[in-house]
Parts: C-alpha cells; structure tokens; sequence
C-alpha cells in the first residue's frame, strides 16, 4: 500500500471521516441500505445499534445524532 501512498485504517474512523465531510451524502446512503434490509427490517435506531454492536461505535455514536435522516 506505501507504493499507492495508501494508509490503512479501521472502518469506525473511515465512516468518521466520511459523516465529517457531507452527513447529507452518508446519512442518504444508509438510509437506502437501511430500507432495502427486509430480513428483519431495521428502524434507524436498530441500525445504529447493529453499527454500534458490529464493531463501529464511534460511528453509532455520531449518527445516533442523525436518526431522523436515516
């Protein structure tokens, strides 16, 4: 990855970093992924629970702040 000037880092800090640059975009986009999960369907609360309990919880954190828009 140092011949492409690539760092690697935890997912939790990527979607971070990603909320941090355009909420709008990231929080459109899980809802989206939200709304196609059938097999149990998932409220935004559920989701970010499931984020929080799949290894993310600093990102549940932050979009527990978000939950209207996902």
């Amino acid at each position: 990855m140092d011949q492409y000037d690539i760092e690697a880092i935890h997912p939790d800090d990527f979607i971070n970093y990603q909320i941090d640059l355009l909420p709008s975009k990231v929080c459109q986009a899980l809802k989206k992924m939200r709304v196609a999960l059938k097999k149990p369907p998932y409220s935004a609360k559920d989701l970010v629970i499931a984020l929080g309990r799949n290894q993310l919880p600093i990102t549940a954190k932050v979009l527990s702040e978000y939950l209207d828009s996902l």
